[in-house]
Protein backbone atom coordinates (compact mmCIF):
# COMPACT_ATOMS: atom_id res chain seq x y z
CA UNK A 1 0.00 0.00 0.00
CA UNK A 2 2.91 2.27 0.15
CA UNK A 3 3.37 2.72 -3.56
CA UNK A 4 -0.56 4.30 -3.33
CA UNK A 5 0.61 6.69 -0.63
CA UNK A 6 3.88 7.74 -2.41
CA UNK A 7 2.14 7.50 -6.25
CA UNK A 8 -0.58 9.82 -5.19
CA UNK A 9 1.47 12.25 -3.09
CA UNK A 10 3.44 12.80 -6.12
CA UNK A 11 0.64 12.92 -8.03
CA UNK A 12 -1.53 15.61 -5.92
CA UNK A 13 1.96 17.47 -4.94
CA UNK A 14 4.21 17.43 -8.46
CA UNK A 15 1.66 16.84 -11.17
CA UNK A 16 -0.99 19.16 -9.35
CA UNK A 17 -3.66 16.31 -9.73
CA UNK A 18 -7.02 16.48 -7.20
CA UNK A 19 -7.67 13.44 -5.38
CA UNK A 20 -11.60 13.32 -4.67
CA UNK A 21 -13.30 12.59 -1.33
CA UNK A 22 -14.35 9.30 -3.23
CA UNK A 23 -10.68 8.47 -3.64
CA UNK A 24 -9.29 9.22 -0.36
CA UNK A 25 -11.86 7.07 1.16
CA UNK A 26 -11.11 4.35 -1.56
CA UNK A 27 -7.29 4.91 -0.25
CA UNK A 28 -8.43 4.44 3.55
CA UNK A 29 -10.44 1.34 2.89
CA UNK A 30 -6.85 -0.14 0.96
CA UNK A 31 -5.02 1.03 3.89
CA UNK A 32 -7.55 -1.61 6.22
CA UNK A 33 -7.06 -4.21 3.45
CA UNK A 34 -3.21 -3.94 4.20
CA UNK A 35 -3.74 -4.41 7.65
CA UNK A 36 -6.28 -7.11 7.28
CA UNK A 37 -4.65 -9.57 4.80
CA UNK A 38 -0.80 -9.25 6.24
CA UNK A 39 -0.28 -12.91 7.21
CA UNK A 40 0.81 -12.28 11.21
CA UNK A 41 2.79 -15.49 11.78
CA UNK A 42 4.43 -14.67 8.73
CA UNK A 43 5.52 -10.98 9.84
CA UNK A 44 7.33 -11.75 13.10
CA UNK A 45 9.39 -14.66 10.75
CA UNK A 46 10.46 -12.26 8.52
CA UNK A 47 10.82 -9.30 10.62
CA UNK A 48 14.44 -8.78 9.59
CA UNK A 49 13.81 -8.38 6.08
CA UNK A 50 12.94 -4.59 6.81
CA UNK A 51 14.91 -3.73 4.04
CA UNK A 52 13.28 -5.75 1.90
CA UNK A 53 10.17 -4.43 2.49
CA UNK A 54 11.20 -0.56 1.98
CA UNK A 55 12.75 -1.58 -1.68
CA UNK A 56 10.16 -3.17 -2.95
CA UNK A 57 7.93 -0.25 -1.87
CA UNK A 58 10.03 2.58 -3.06
CA UNK A 59 10.72 0.52 -6.54
CA UNK A 60 7.15 -0.01 -6.40
CA UNK A 61 6.30 3.62 -6.27
CA UNK A 62 9.11 4.35 -8.68
CA UNK A 63 7.55 2.69 -11.38
CA UNK A 64 4.35 4.21 -11.00
CA UNK A 65 5.66 7.43 -10.65
CA UNK A 66 7.95 6.80 -13.68
CA UNK A 67 4.81 5.56 -16.08
CA UNK A 68 2.81 8.09 -15.53
CA UNK A 69 6.10 10.96 -15.21
CA UNK A 70 6.91 9.89 -18.96
CA UNK A 71 4.05 10.48 -20.68
CA UNK A 72 3.85 14.36 -19.18
CA UNK A 73 7.36 15.58 -19.63
CA UNK A 74 7.05 18.66 -21.04
CA UNK A 75 10.92 19.62 -21.69
CA UNK A 76 11.42 16.35 -23.33
CA UNK A 77 9.70 14.66 -26.14
CA UNK A 78 6.78 12.23 -24.88
CA UNK A 79 8.32 8.79 -24.86
CA UNK A 80 6.45 6.25 -26.52
CA UNK A 81 4.70 2.95 -24.62
CA UNK A 82 6.58 0.72 -26.79
CA UNK A 83 9.97 2.11 -25.94
CA UNK A 84 9.67 2.54 -22.93
CA UNK A 85 8.60 -0.74 -22.19
CA UNK A 86 11.48 -2.18 -24.16
CA UNK A 87 13.83 -0.73 -21.67
CA UNK A 88 12.57 -0.74 -19.00
CA UNK A 89 12.27 -4.42 -19.75
CA UNK A 90 16.29 -4.32 -20.64
CA UNK A 91 16.92 -2.82 -17.60
CA UNK A 92 15.14 -4.98 -15.48
CA UNK A 93 16.60 -7.65 -16.87
CA UNK A 94 20.56 -6.39 -16.25
CA UNK A 95 19.32 -5.78 -12.51
CA UNK A 96 18.13 -9.08 -12.23
CA UNK A 97 21.70 -10.10 -13.80
CA UNK A 98 23.96 -8.74 -12.11
CA UNK A 99 21.77 -9.15 -8.49
CA UNK A 100 21.32 -12.58 -8.79
CA UNK A 101 25.44 -12.97 -9.68
CA UNK A 102 26.13 -11.49 -6.27
CA UNK A 103 23.81 -13.59 -4.74
CA UNK A 104 24.99 -16.66 -6.29
CA UNK A 105 28.74 -15.34 -5.59
CA UNK A 106 28.09 -14.62 -1.67
CA UNK A 107 26.43 -17.98 -0.95
CA UNK A 108 29.42 -19.71 -3.16
CA UNK A 109 27.09 -21.49 -5.53
CA UNK A 110 29.41 -22.92 -8.49
CA UNK A 111 27.77 -24.02 -11.62
CA UNK A 112 23.81 -22.89 -11.85
CA UNK A 113 20.99 -25.51 -13.05
CA UNK A 114 18.19 -24.09 -14.28
CA UNK A 115 15.34 -27.17 -14.22
CA UNK A 116 12.78 -26.67 -17.44
CA UNK A 117 9.69 -25.57 -15.02
CA UNK A 118 11.73 -22.86 -13.73
CA UNK A 119 12.59 -21.62 -17.93
CA UNK A 120 8.88 -22.04 -18.18
CA UNK A 121 7.33 -20.09 -15.20
CA UNK A 122 9.96 -17.85 -15.75
CA UNK A 123 8.71 -17.42 -19.45
CA UNK A 124 5.19 -16.81 -18.44
CA UNK A 125 5.92 -13.95 -15.88
CA UNK A 126 7.39 -12.22 -18.30
CA UNK A 127 4.95 -12.64 -21.17
CA UNK A 128 2.35 -11.28 -18.59
CA UNK A 129 4.27 -8.90 -16.64
CA UNK A 130 5.42 -7.27 -19.72
CA UNK A 131 1.77 -7.36 -21.41
CA UNK A 132 0.22 -5.80 -17.32
CA UNK A 133 3.19 -3.09 -17.78
CA UNK A 134 1.74 -1.56 -21.37
CA UNK A 135 -1.34 -1.85 -20.19
CA UNK A 136 -0.41 0.40 -16.74
CA UNK A 137 1.60 2.60 -19.47
CA UNK A 138 -1.58 3.01 -21.95
CA UNK A 139 -3.77 3.90 -18.71
CA UNK A 140 -0.66 6.35 -17.06
CA UNK A 141 -1.14 7.91 -20.61
CA UNK A 142 -5.04 8.90 -20.21
CA UNK A 143 -5.92 8.41 -16.23
CA UNK A 144 -4.37 10.46 -13.35
CA UNK A 145 -2.02 8.78 -11.40
CA UNK A 146 -3.85 9.03 -8.25
CA UNK A 147 -6.77 6.82 -10.14
CA UNK A 148 -4.21 4.48 -11.68
CA UNK A 149 -2.10 3.76 -8.61
CA UNK A 150 -4.20 2.54 -6.27
CA UNK A 151 -6.74 0.88 -8.92
CA UNK A 152 -3.86 -1.35 -9.48
CA UNK A 153 -2.50 -1.92 -5.94
CA UNK A 154 -6.53 -2.62 -5.06
CA UNK A 155 -6.89 -5.17 -7.81
CA UNK A 156 -3.82 -6.96 -7.50
CA UNK A 157 -4.40 -7.20 -3.47
CA UNK A 158 -7.56 -8.98 -4.80
CA UNK A 159 -5.80 -11.43 -7.40
CA UNK A 160 -2.73 -12.22 -5.50
CA UNK A 161 -5.10 -13.34 -2.97
CA UNK A 162 -7.82 -14.58 -4.42
CA UNK A 163 -5.77 -16.84 -6.92
CA UNK A 164 -3.36 -19.05 -4.55
CA UNK A 165 -6.27 -19.91 -2.79
CA UNK A 166 -8.27 -21.11 -6.09
CA UNK A 167 -4.59 -22.53 -7.50
CA UNK A 168 -2.94 -23.90 -4.34
CA UNK A 169 -6.09 -23.92 -1.84
CA UNK A 170 -3.92 -22.02 0.42
CA UNK A 171 -6.60 -20.94 3.20
CA UNK A 172 -7.69 -17.44 4.04
CA UNK A 173 -8.59 -16.62 7.72
CA UNK A 174 -12.00 -14.16 8.37
CA UNK A 175 -8.95 -11.24 8.53
CA UNK A 176 -7.79 -11.73 4.96
CA UNK A 177 -11.58 -12.51 3.09
CA UNK A 178 -12.55 -9.20 5.27
CA UNK A 179 -9.08 -7.53 3.27
CA UNK A 180 -9.93 -9.13 0.13
CA UNK A 181 -13.82 -7.59 0.20
CA UNK A 182 -12.24 -4.03 1.12
CA UNK A 183 -9.63 -4.29 -1.45
CA UNK A 184 -13.09 -4.86 -4.00
CA UNK A 185 -14.62 -2.20 -2.55
CA UNK A 186 -11.83 -0.03 -2.58
CA UNK A 187 -11.52 -0.28 -6.38
CA UNK A 188 -15.25 0.01 -6.87
CA UNK A 189 -15.02 3.11 -5.56
CA UNK A 190 -12.38 4.04 -8.07
CA UNK A 191 -14.29 2.99 -10.80
CA UNK A 192 -17.11 4.39 -9.78
CA UNK A 193 -15.63 7.71 -8.37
Amino acid sequence: IGPIILSCAWGILVLHETLSILGAIAIGIMLLSAVLIRDEENDRTVKGLLWLYITVIVASSAVSILSKQHQVEKRFTTVDPLSFSIWIGLIRTVLFTVVAAVHLTRLGAGTVHFPKTAVIYSAAFSAVSASCYIITLITGAVLPIVITSPLGTGLSIIMCTLLPWLIYREKLNKKQIAGVCCSLIGAILFLVG
